[in-house]
């Protein structure tokens, strides 16, 4: 089920919210083998499409490592997912994105490449950040963290 919070949310927000998707989301729409993720992610995808979503070349990389090593797609299947990224606004991680990445990553004691996809949404601007990975709930430098998959 889609988690209540995350929609009760993203009612009551501008329709345009500028949000940040960490690679699990991704990862749980093309993912064969957890049917009831897959179904919730693709009810996510659909709540969310009139904001303004964003992702770091980060997360094209790991969806893309995620996808050949544990999920076993082929040349062709992988070049037609990585498609959805073409639709959203991708940033770089710079030199200075990793400085504050690890300004984060101390400060809050998370593991650094939690802490690379937070500086990342925060440096876009982002208010919200769809994550598993990370506490549900949990405020940031001002960027609220949801998980989409959370009851």
């Amino acid at each position: 089920m889609l988690n209540t919070k995350a929609i009760n949310l993203i009612a009551t927000r501008q329709m345009r919210d500028r949000v940040f998707i960490d690679t699990n989301v991704f990862c749980y729409l093309i993912d064969r083998k957890d049917i009831i993720k897959t179904k919730q992610a693709i009810t996510f995808f659909k709540s969310i499409r009139d904001n303004d979503i964003h992702v770091s070349t980060q997360v094209i990389k790991e969806f893309c490592n995620i996808a050949i090593r544990k999920l076993k797609l082929t040349d062709l299947e992988l070049k037609n997912q990585i498609q959805i990224f073409e639709k959203l606004t991708i940033s770089d991680t710079s030199c200075s994105l990793i400085k504050e990445a690890l300004h984060i990553k101390f400060r809050y004691q998370l593991q650094f490449y939690d802490s690379v996809i937070i500086a990342s949404a925060i440096a876009t601007n982002c208010d919200i950040l769809y994550s598993e990975d990370l506490n549900n709930g949990q405020s940031i430098e001002g960027l609220k963290i949801i998980n989409p998959f959370k009851d």
